[in-house]
């Protein structure tokens, strides 16, 4: 049953950063400062992320995660 759950996460991880490395591509291709500023916040959201996998503490992943949403809304507004 422990193997299966890390076989999950590790394919959901995986996904998850191959989804970013194509927005992170995906935003050059956006004009001016908006692929610029696209590809910030995608930076910020991938030390996040990266954060959020390293913690231990649920406290401070909590946190983590919080940060997480917020970077993620300013992705969808900007």
């Amino acid at each position: 049953m422990a193997v299966s759950r890390y076989d999950q996460r590790k394919t959901l991880e995986e996904a998850e950063a191959n989804a970013i490395g194509t927005e992170y591509l995906r935003a050059g291709l956006l004009p001016g400062d908006t692929g610029a500023r696209t590809r910030e916040l995608l930076r910020k959201y991938l030390d996040l992320r990266i954060a959020f996998y390293e913690e231990s503490d649920t406290r401070i992943a909590a946190e983590i995660g919080q940060q997480t949403a917020s970077v993620q809304g300013e992705l969808w507004v900007w």
